[in-house]
């Protein structure tokens, strides 16, 4: 899966899907915002892993 030149793992991507949406459905838009933050560091990670 990429996003914009990202490479993203698809359980990575499903899990923080499913974190977003429990979030949603709960209204708990911190919550939604403090997950949003964890899948960009994430992302970054990964970024930073596949240039070894």
């Amino acid at each position: 899966m990429i996003i914009k030149g990202y490479k993203i793992d698809w359980t990575f991507a499903m899990l923080a899907m499913s974190f977003v949406m429990a979030a949603i459905v709960s209204d708990n838009f911190a919550f939604m915002g403090g997950v949003i933050i964890c899948l960009i560091f994430g992302i970054k990670k990964i970024k930073n892993n596949s240039d070894h």
